[in-house]
């Protein structure tokens, strides 16, 4: 039996589908040189005996509530890597060497290698239309349907019959494969790995820039790229380590120009689907999407952060409200302490750009938070490097 819940597909949702995808399969995708994708040989399906329930034994302090019994984690050397939540508000946590545990009612499920997954060092997660949520770790990518798992190895995605390991040099659990992972309108699983773009349409592979219809517009290539959002429009757009930011136009992989010479720190997209896109030193843009289909030019409205309140550390933009507020979390950097960001572009009150941080002294639960999940129900959820939990923002006067 599935302790978890997994949504229900309509027939409407299913002939959605079954149409965007032939579209799609009828133009931006045809004609695309697909030999170096192959179909997929491992593909392993095992039937997932549901482990019994870790309680989560909720620490209740004054201002936020704190879980800690995912594992000890820092004895066994692995951290947490990521978290997402799925459309039905279960939380899952990827770990360094641990697999996945996924929360839900204040217990903790923990899914490995031992129940089917294909690496237990996890970098990413998504979900797509009927449910599925699809896994990127270090070995290849699982899809879960809540019941059993169907891998894909490296060898698969590219085609190559063999494992890559281009990211060895990395500090990551072997390789740092398939980072980052969205599912577009189509139907489409779009990866970003250390060795740039793929995309999966349920048969096969393609690498993108690698042959076929796609080009790139720029001498840069988007190699190591850890993020993947879809804009308002179904555009999409790709975060890379060092490369910059792209934009995927009809056939075209379109480098963003922005005003920085640094590499992004984050990019979101709100729930108005526009997109924000954070970069060092302490500036942030707002894409302004063009008045009619064509237009070329990229327009950004750019703020501009208080350097010496940041002083000095790596921010990472987590959220952003419908009203256009900013979180951001900081990592030590230097011997300075981490800590937790708010960033509002234009205070109507002050009439400018406010910048205020909190740390410890104001109730945060860890100066070290890695990743933060504002749920649907108003709820933020906190990892650091070794601990999960749950925070409330009016201890911040929020």
């Amino acid at each position: 039996m599935n302790p978890l819940q997994f949504p229900k597909f309509s027939p409407v949702h299913f002939f959605i589908l079954v149409a965007s995808v032939l579209i799609a399969a009828l133009s931006s995708c045809s004609g695309q040189d697909n030999s170096t994708a192959q179909q997929p040989t491992s593909l392993a399906a095992k039937t997932l005996q549901w482990p019994e329930p870790q309680d989560s034994m909720i620490k209740t302090g004054q201002t936020y509530l704190f879980m800690s019994s995912i594992g000890d984690l820092t004895e066994k050397n692995v951290s947490i890597l990521e978290t997402f939540e799925d459309r039905n508000g279960q939380i899952w946590i990827a770990t360094s060497g641990e697999g996945i545990y996924v929360y839900r009612d204040n217990k903790y499920y923990h899914l490995t290698e031992a129940d089917g997954l294909i690496s237990n060092c996890v970098f990413s997660l998504t979900q797509d239309w009927f449910g599925h949520i699809w896994i990127g770790t270090a070995k290849g990518l699982s899809r879960f349907d809540g019941n059993k798992f169907v891998n894909y190895s490296m060898a698969d995605i590219n085609g190559s019959g063999k494992d890559n390991n281009l990211g060895k040099d990395l500090p990551t659990c072997n390789a740092m494969d398939i980072l980052s992972l969205q599912v577009d309108r189509t139907g489409l699983v779009w990866m970003g790995t250390s060795n740039g773009i793929y995309h999966f349409d349920g048969k096969k592979f393609t690498h993108v820039l690698h042959g076929g219809e796609i080009t790139n517009d720029s001498e840069k290539y988007p190699r190591t790229v850890s993020q993947i959002v879809q804009d308002k429009n179904g555009k999409l757009w790709f975060n890379t380590w060092a490369d910059g930011v792209f934009r995927l136009d009809d056939k075209t992989l379109h480098r963003v120009a922005l005003n920085t010479e640094e590499w992004s720190s984050g990019m979101q997209v709100d729930s108005r689907g526009n997109v924000w896109i954070a970069s060092e030193p302490y500036k942030v843009f707002q894409y302004v999407f063009p008045e009619k289909e064509g237009d070329s030019v990229d327009q950004f409205v750019e703020y501009e952060m208080e350097h010496e309140l940041v002083n000095k550390r790596a921010l990472r933009l987590q959220h952003v409200t419908p009203s256009g507020v900013m979180w951001f979390t900081a990592i030590p950097y230097d011997g300075i302490e981490g800590g937790l960001f708010r960033f509002t572009p234009f205070d109507p009150v002050v009439k400018k750009s406010v910048l205020i941080e909190y740390d410890a002294t104001h109730g945060i639960p860890s100066n070290n938070m890695r990743n933060l999940i504002f749920t649907k129900t108003g709820e933020v959820y906190y990892s650091d490097d070794f601990k999960f939990g749950k925070f409330h923002l009016n201890i911040l006067g929020c």
